[in-house]
C-alpha cells in the first residue's frame, strides 16, 4: 500500500492506489434554472466531500477545474470507498436551498500508479 497525508498539496500516495470520482447529476440544468441556489448548493456540496476526503485520509490534488466534480487519491481502497459512503449519506441528510436537490454520481477506480507528479503541475 502507498502512503499519503491529509493536507491538500502534500504527498500523492504511490504504489496501488484508489482514486473517487465524483460528478453532480444534471448540474447544467440545475445552473440554468437556478443559478444562484446553485452557488450556495455547490460551496456545502465542496464543503461536505472535503470533509469526508480529508477524514478518510484522502489526498487531494490541486483543482483541475471542475466546478460539480470532485477528484481524490487514497493510499487504500477501502479509505476511498468510506468516504464515498460518507459523502453519499451526508448529501442525502443535507437541507438543500428551494428548487434543488442534489444527486451525485461516485466511482471508484484501483490501479498502480506509473510515474510520479512530483514537483509537476
Amino acid at each position: 500500500m502507498g502512503r499519503t497525508t491529509r493536507r491538500r498539496g502534500s504527498v500523492i500516495p504511490e504504489g496501488t492506489v484508489t482514486m473517487l470520482l465524483t460528478d453532480v447529476e444534471g448540474s447544467t440544468v440545475l445552473w440554468e434554472e437556478h443559478p444562484h441556489q446553485m452557488r450556495e448548493a455547490m460551496r456545502r456540496h465542496h464543503e461536505l466531500g472535503l470533509e469526508a476526503i480529508l477524514r478518510h485520509s484522502g489526498y487531494l490534488p490541486p483543482d483541475q477545474g471542475e466546478g460539480d466534480s470532485l477528484f481524490a487519491v487514497f493510499a487504500d481502497a477501502r479509505d476511498g470507498l468510506a468516504c464515498a459512503l460518507e459523502f453519499q449519506r451526508s448529501l442525502t441528510k443535507e437541507g438543500w436551498p428551494e428548487g434543488i436537490t442534489i444527486r451525485v454520481r461516485a466511482a471508484l477506480h484501483s490501479s498502480a500508479t506509473v510515474g510520479t507528479t512530483r514537483g509537476s503541475r
